[in-house]
């Protein structure tokens, strides 16, 4: 007799009625295995029969759904109690007295037990285990299928046809994310932040996670320095040289600039919070110490040698955590001081590329500041850093150990992994691919400039601020569902169009940052993964923006499934010249939900009041105001948008060498009129 605890109803429901086929032995007696009584099953019956046999002593106990709950408590009020508490341990489930009271039937009961079981987290690689291996696959299906029909907003038979796209379901990307964190928890993976654009069917899905996650090994194979497999690529570790890896084709940009440009700070990353509780200095500064000691990428020193860039993981590592406390100084001094620490170059030969600075103000009153070097993370890895940082901090305020699992894949595995991919079979099959998209090119925006580029580019930038209200956010969405596209393809089309029409070019690439953690081993690796994909735009004369929009949503999702290839080797293949004043991409875009940013993002919000992490009341610190709101920019223009619940927020970011602030409010409007003007004629020419 199958018995297991269940993660949803329907999934329930499927597998039992795809037992009860062809199977005479389901059938024990009238009625059948399961009752239809909210699926009361004659098997908890039976178990909770058993246990009042034990308890009560006695086995000539029968029980049916209809045994009222009076007459097994007036054969004995203790044994009762007993009984109760016999149930509970044994089904695992959290029961009361005052619960049964209420209950007439023993088929009551068995739907509390049932409910309270369903409602309960499993494992669930535990239980897949158990299913027939003919089975696994339609049980996983029926699991995927019922996490998305739970954030679609549909019956348990919505999802009828499994080769149809999520975008064309209505799923937007903050529905993406949803779906892939459901699934992250409960099969107890990490899962690529790309999930559901690298694999936009169900069928597809189900196949990568059968075959690419589940079909490995059970519980996964573990990530090691010495061999792997990671997907179909054995990967071993070979890149490493007389202790040095090399550096990746992003970080020799960085490292590069971070040699020659005179703003360095338009590199670095930080965030910076209000405490309003109690902190512990001492517990902070070990909180960071540990953070160092996790991941490979906060002690990497970088160096060149010859005409190779390489970097080295250092042993003797130093943190550099500093605390202040000076309750008289004024807000506007430590202001100051956050200011400086954000814009103080790093030594990254000497491995510096992560500093801490706490400002004791008074018991309840703090500023910390985290400044990171973006050669060492990525926006993601920022969202891990930080939320293991209150996580390992809690722990040691508390004198206890934290109690964080080991991370799957380490800044230097990626290296292999990557330099691997790209020197074999992947790696040429991405190459053809970009070369046929891009046509051997990077096609520049060439947006006009308010002043002469100069010889070199000293990336100094600011922003104009954006924000698009909950009305229009709404209808943007209602809109990208209906054309069977995403929130985040819609704004770059207009954004694209936008571009057209102050420019006149109809043949260009802007870049796009790609997570570019397509193994799910990575997903919580830090470092600086991410990479930038040209997404260009074909505009001809009469185009429709339905048609554009079509256009940049396939653009975009077959760009998700060929990210991996870096752009700096892009450039070199194509031989594109390099020039100190500008690089291959001149335009950049990204829009990214709140909710990849976890803690943080949960504060970037305009409207964000506190939040409370490691037991510190954070509140957000008003960069703008204090001088540290844009450090530097790295292109001529930057669309940096984020996607809340109810609100679309960011700002645009200009060169300041080669634009007025005039010119980029202009465009912002301009950009604004596009977005109302698409949703209210989405035919219209372009």
């Amino acid at each position: 007799m199958f018995r297991t605890i269940w993660t949803c109803r329907e999934e329930k429901i499927r597998y039992l009625f795809r037992s009860c086929e062809g199977n005479g032995d389901i059938y024990r007696s009238s009625p059948p295995t399961f009752y239809m009584l909210g699926l009361i099953t004659m098997d908890t019956i039976q178990k909770i029969q058993e246990i009042m046999r034990d308890v009560f002593e006695d086995d000539d106990i029968v029980l049916s759904p209809d045994t009222t709950m009076e007459e097994i408590e007036e054969q004995d009020k203790v044994n009762y109690v007993r009984l109760i508490l016999a149930i509970q341990d044994d089904f695992e489930v959290k029961l009361s007295i005052e619960q049964t009271n209420r209950l007439r039937t023993v088929g009551e009961l068995v739907r509390l037990v049932e409910s309270e079981q369903l409602s309960k987290p499993i494992d669930f690689i535990k239980e897949f285990k158990k299913i027939p291996p003919e089975d696994q696959r339609d049980y996983l299906t029926a699991h995927i299928q019922s996490e998305i029909n739970r954030v679609l907003g549909f019956e348990p038979s919505g999802l009828k046809d499994r080769g149809k796209s999520f975008t064309s379901l209505g799923m937007d990307s903050l529905m993406m994310l949803d779906v892939k964190d459901r699934l992250q928890t409960s099969l107890g993976y990490s899962l690529p932040l790309t999930l559901l654009s690298e694999y936009p069917t169900l069928d597809m899905l189900v196949e990568y996670i059968f075959t690419g996650i589940l079909g490995q090994e059970f519980p996964g194979k573990p990530v090691g320095a010495a061999a792997r497999t990671t997907g179909e690529y054995q990967v071993l570790s070979t890149h490493k040289k007389n202790g040095f890896y090399p550096q990746l084709h992003n970080q020799k940009e960085l490292y590069v600039w971070h040699e020659q440009v005179e703003n360095k700070a338009c590199m670095h990353l930080y965030f910076v919070y209000r405490i309003r509780s109690r902190v512990d200095a001492a517990a902070m500064r070990q909180a960071f110490h540990a953070l160092m000691d996790r991941h490979e990428a906060l002690r990497i020193a970088y160096t060149q040698h010859g005409t190779d860039w390489m970097q080295q993981v250092r042993t003797d590592h130093a943190v550099d955590f500093e605390a202040f406390d000076d309750p008289s100084q004024p807000f506007e001094e430590i202001a100051k001081a956050v200011s400086a620490s954000a814009r103080e170059p790093f030594e990254l030969e000497q491995g510096r590329v992560l500093r801490g600075r706490l400002f004791n103000r008074g018991i309840d009153d703090h500023i910390l500041s985290f400044v990171a070097h973006h050669i060492a993370m990525d926006a993601l890895s920022w969202s891990i850093v930080l939320d293991e940082l209150w996580r390992l901090y809690q722990a040691y305020d508390r004198g206890v150990e934290p109690g964080i699992p080991p991370v799957d894949g380490s800044f230097t595995d990626f290296i292999d992994w990557q330099t691997t991919r790209l020197d074999g079979v992947e790696g040429e099959r991405l190459w053809v691919y970009w070369q046929e998209q891009l046509e051997g090119n990077i096609s520049r925006v060439n947006f006009p400039t308010d002043h002469p580029r100069p010889m070199v580019n000293r990336h100094y930038g600011a922003g104009y601020p954006l924000q698009l209200d909950v009305r229009l956010t709404s209808q943007l969405r209602e809109l990208a569902r209906a054309g069977g596209s995403t929130l985040n393809a819609l704004i770059m089309a207009v954004f694209q169009a936008l571009l057209y029409r102050r420019t006149g070019n109809g043949d260009f690439s802007i870049g796009m940052h790609t997570a570019n953690r397509v193994q799910s081993e990575f997903s919580r690796t830090v470092g600086y993964l991410a990479d930038i994909v040209p997404i260009r735009a074909r505009i001809s004369s009469g185009m429709s923006f339905g048609e554009l929009l079509q256009q940049t949503t396939h653009t975009l999702m077959a760009a998700m499934k060929h990210q991996g290839y870096p752009l700096g080797l892009l450039a070199k293949r194509f031989n594109l010249d390099q020039h100190p004043s500008y690089s291959p991409i001149d335009v950049w875009f990204t829009m990214l939900p709140l909710r990849v940013f976890h803690d943080p993002g949960l504060l970037l919000h305009p409207n964000a009041t506190s939040i409370t992490r490691g037991g510190l009341r954070l509140e957000a610190f008003d960069t703008e105001s204090h001088n540290i709101d844009w450090l530097g920019v790295w292109y001529d223009l930057e669309l940096n948008l984020m996607e809340g619940e109810d609100i679309i927020f960011g700002a645009l970011v200009y060169n300041k060498d080669l634009f007025e602030e005039t010119t980029i409010a202009e465009l912002v409007h301009q950009f604004k009129q596009l977005l109302e003007s698409i949703v209210a004629e989405t035919g219209q020419i372009i």
